[in-house]
């Protein structure tokens, strides 16, 4: 049975993002990318699953990769809105304005609609080795339907942690649960962005959980505080959908 908007909780939310997508013009548009978004999700939800993982440790550790990748490939479109798309259009909008030469992308599988857009402006693409690049190599570009150059470079993990490399973004995203489970990586982000450029990191909100009492206000966390003490950047807080952080490098 399908569950009407009106049964949804906070319904407003849900609403405000399905507004937001059909009164958008994305660049993904053009690249008719919904086409191929169910099928690359259900191959990776299949794949997560047949690894038996156990989900009540994914639960405690606060890795919720397989949890989100289970919500994204539902049929029900307003997760889907919630969770997901919303964040598209505000990735795309910066993407449309700043134009950016090359860009560093943590999480691409699940941000495959904002690597297809930026590919499609002619940004050069670097990725973090990690599981979410295997999956995005194993199940988003594979997938004939998925319009990608297949163009793009690879950093480890290890190496964006320690800083060990030289190379300069005008964009680069990321989730915050990357953030959270290595706070230094803030600062790593912000000193690899060129002048001008542009980090935003999704789902700060915490699934919009921090906007469901002031109580987060006076408490807050160990990554809005990393990111109060950013020095040399504009910071923008976007209380929309799950939340997400846009920062500019002065």
């Amino acid at each position: 049975m399908t569950t009407s908007i009106n049964e949804v909780p906070n319904n407003q939310v849900l609403i405000g993002n399905i507004v937001s997508r059909k009164f958008s013009k994305y660049i993904s548009d053009d690249l008719n990318i919904e086409e191929s978004f169910y099928d690359i999700a259900d191959s990776i939800v299949n794949y997560m699953n047949s690894l038996s993982l156990d989900k009540r440790g994914i639960a405690i550790t606060g890795d919720y990769h397989q949890r989100v990748w289970d919500v994204i490939s539902t049929r029900s479109e307003g997760a889907k809105q919630t969770v997901f798309s919303n964040m598209q259009l505000f990735n795309q909008m910066v993407i449309s304005m700043i134009k950016p030469q090359s860009s560093l992308i943590l999480v691409p599988d699940q941000y495959l609609i904002t690597v297809a857009a930026l590919d499609s402006v002619g940004s050069e693409l670097t990725f973090v080795n990690d599981q979410s690049l295997f999956n995005f190599e194993n199940f988003v570009i594979t997938n004939d339907a998925y319009p990608f150059s297949g163009n793009y470079s690879v950093i480890d993990y290890q190496d964006l942690i320690e800083e060990s490399f030289s190379e300069k973004y005008d964009f680069i995203f990321t989730g915050s649960i990357a953030l959270y489970g290595e706070i230094g990586l803030l600062d790593v982000l912000v000193n690899s962005l060129n002048s001008g450029g542009c980090l935003i990191v999704g789902d700060s909100g915490s699934m919009a959980e921090i906007y469901q009492t002031i109580d987060y206000i006076m408490m807050g966390d160990k990554y809005h505080d990393a990111l109060q003490e950013l020095d040399g950047t504009y910071k923008y807080h976007i209380p929309f959908g799950i939340g997400f952080d846009i920062i500019i490098k002065k």
